[in-house]
């Protein structure tokens, strides 16, 4: 026990008429009795030390104590101890109270946790209370009987493992691969024994992401995302690969924008506007037709004027000679673009002053 609460006039009437020594005594004995919540043992040396005993006078005084206050109880397996009804009743009161606590705390987390499986009734959780509530991390247990998988990472001194190669994991055995377990992610309040770290777990998922920048600001957002509760960590892997997937086969000309910056958002950006959530055939990206990308490679004007296929105009020739004093390529299709501008504008004014 931790909390005792003494009733003052039971305590004054027990305490009355005793003397200093024996109120000391008294004290003494029921607070080690309360913390243990066992009773003391018959031992004359262990009750001495208890109790501060140290003269004679002293020694008498703890004998009234215990014919007075304590009864000599054998319960047939051990020695004997001397019990209090008082301290009984009280730690008595206190277990009832906590498992009420305890049966608050699973009423209040228990979709969380064990979404699925059916809750417990309060009798059954009374006489097993350590089967849903741990004491020594005071938090729930998972009791679905989901195995843990091996979580996958993709990174240069590891090799990635396909998903039908999950192996499960044991409290006695070691994944059969190097890489981390993983297992549900459960809010706070409820076990986490046996558990990675959420920022662990958020630094395997960022290793997936196509685009590594501003880590710090990636791991709290993906950190805010498992905590959420709104979708699990093995749907926001699955949704995070195929992102990488699918931007694995954008062409060139979709992953990066004519000043040459990457297309694709930051991580922090995506996780944090929920883009784990958007339809994967949103993802995909065709490459541009080939007039599209002639139409950029050679200039837009110069592409309408000629259409498609790169037709030699008629004149270039003694344009070329007009404007340039560089030797005249043999072809059209030789002719830098830079000149092939200047002699598409100087043919233009040709046509106009006809």
């Amino acid at each position: 026990m931790n909390l005792a609460y003494l009733h003052i006039s039971e305590l004054t009437a027990t305490l009355a008429r005793f003397k200093p020594d024996a109120c000391g005594i008294y004290l003494l004995l029921i607070l080690d009795y309360l913390k243990t919540e066992k009773p003391p043992v018959d031992d004359r040396a262990e009750l001495e030390f208890l109790a501060h005993v140290e003269t004679p006078k002293q020694r008498v005084s703890l004998d009234f104590v215990l014919k007075r206050c304590f009864t000599l109880s054998d319960n047939g397996t051990g020695p004997k101890v001397w019990r209090s009804e008082l301290c009984d009743q009280m730690i008595l009161d206190y277990r009832k109270n906590c498992i009420q606590a305890r049966w608050a705390i699973l009423c209040r987390h228990w979709e969380k946790v064990n979404k699925g499986a059916p809750k417990p009734t309060f009798e059954s959780f009374a006489e097993d209370p350590s089967r849903y509530y741990d004491e020594t991390t005071k938090r729930l247990r998972v009791v679905t009987g989901r195995k843990p998988l091996v979580l996958e990472s993709y990174s240069h001194d590891t090799t990635s493992v396909a998903p039908s190669e999950y192996a499960p994991v044991t409290s006695n055995q070691e994944p059969v691969t190097s890489n981390r377990e993983i297992t549900p992610v459960v809010p706070k309040g409820t076990d986490t024994i046996g558990l990675p770290d959420l920022e662990k777990l958020a630094d395997a998922i960022y290793a997936l992401y196509p685009r590594k920048e501003a880590k710090k600001a990636a791991i709290r957002a993906i950190v805010k995302v498992l905590k959420s509760g709104e979708i699990t960590e093995l749907e926001l892997q699955a949704s995070v690969r195929a992102y990488s997937a699918a931007v694995a086969k954008w062409p060139h000309e979709s992953r990066y924008t004519r000043e040459g910056t990457d297309t694709v958002p930051h991580p922090a950006t995506w996780f944090n506007r929920g883009s784990y959530t958007d339809d994967p055939m949103n993802w995909i990206r065709e490459p541009k037709p080939v007039s599209a990308q002639k139409k950029e490679e050679g200039g837009a004007q110069l592409f309408e004027a000629f259409g498609e296929e790169m037709i030699s105009p008629e004149g270039w020739q003694e344009a070329w000679a007009q404007l340039f004093t560089a030797p005249c390529p043999d072809a059209w299709l030789d002719v830098p673009a830079v000149n092939r501008a200047a002699l598409n504008r100087e043919l233009k004014k040709r046509k106009g002053g006809r």
